[in-house]
């Protein structure tokens, strides 16, 4: 649990440059996404396991997170989940 801690604290500052930092930020801040810790704990109900990486795209006009975990199996399964609503989109397994 403690690692998972010190991940979700460290994870906005590995994943984003300061400027993505700063975008995502302004973004959350006017309502257009969900907060990184949101969608984390959304993605509870889905995979277990620990999280790999976390990005912040643009695909098609529509902000998602894309979130990879690595399951207890030892597979790696990447969650996408549209980042103003929270909903899953797509859940595929990493090659």
């Amino acid at each position: 649990m403690k690692l998972i801690f010190i991940l979700l604290i460290c994870l906005p500052v590995l994943v984003f440059s300061d400027s993505d930092h700063e975008r995502a930020k302004q973004l959350y801040e006017q309502g257009e996404i969900l907060s990184l810790q949101e969608i984390l704990e959304r993605s509870k109900g889905f995979i277990q396991g620990q999280i790999l990486e976390v990005e912040l795209e643009r695909e098609d006009g529509k902000l998602i997170y894309e979130i990879e975990i690595i399951n207890h199996q030892n597979s790696i399964i990447e969650l996408l989940f549209d980042a103003k609503t929270g909903q899953l989109l797509n859940s595929e397994p990493e090659d």
